[in-house]
């Protein structure tokens, strides 16, 4: 059944904190996602979408971060190709490399995010309060893990046509 937007039943998207985001908790791979997505007019959402509105202190921002926080999820990027790093973000989700001590840094867990490169589908990973002030870093981006790696929710936009050119080929399958 397709619906319109913000009124989503218990067991399809809802709109995380009048972001524009929307999310379905349900575990799922990342075929399985995008065909989800694709079912309701969505498509992945980028790192910079969610970055960009997990950015600050404001009380948006941490409502954004509550909801999606011990969630992982597909995003619509193939592969890192860069060094594994710990960096931190600005208001735009624009990614700037650490140096130095991360664990309790200037930057704090919830500005820190580790990207582990890779050429597979990525993976975005949100830590729980408990975890983060463990490692150091609330969020994690990995193109390691692999397109059957089951996640626990499925995160997108309104659909714009801005689908990876490698997400377009596995939705034709």
């Amino acid at each position: 059944m397709r619906t319109t937007y913000g009124n989503y039943s218990n067991k399809g998207f809802v709109e995380i904190a009048h972001s524009g985001i929307f999310k379905m908790q349900v575990d799922a791979n990342c075929v399985e996602s995008l065909a989800l997505l694709n079912e309701h007019g969505l498509r992945p959402a980028t790192y910079q979408e969610i970055l960009s509105r997990a950015y600050g202190t404001s009380r948006r921002a941490q409502r954004f971060v509550n909801n999606i926080e011990g969630d992982g999820f597909y995003i619509n990027n193939w592969g890192m190709d860069m060094s594994k790093e710990y960096c931190t973000f600005d208001r735009n989700g624009k990614l700037t490399q650490i140096k130095g001590e991360i664990l309790h840094g200037e930057y704090g867990v919830d500005n820190t995010i580790l990207i582990y490169p890779g050429y597979m589908p990525l993976l975005f990973l949100v830590y729980t309060d408990r975890l983060a002030n463990l490692k150091g870093y609330r969020f994690e981006i990995d193109g390691e893990a692999g397109p059957a790696m089951k996640e626990y929710a499925v995160v997108g936009v309104k659909n714009d046509g801005k689908l990876d050119e490698m997400f377009k080929l596995l939705l034709r399958k």
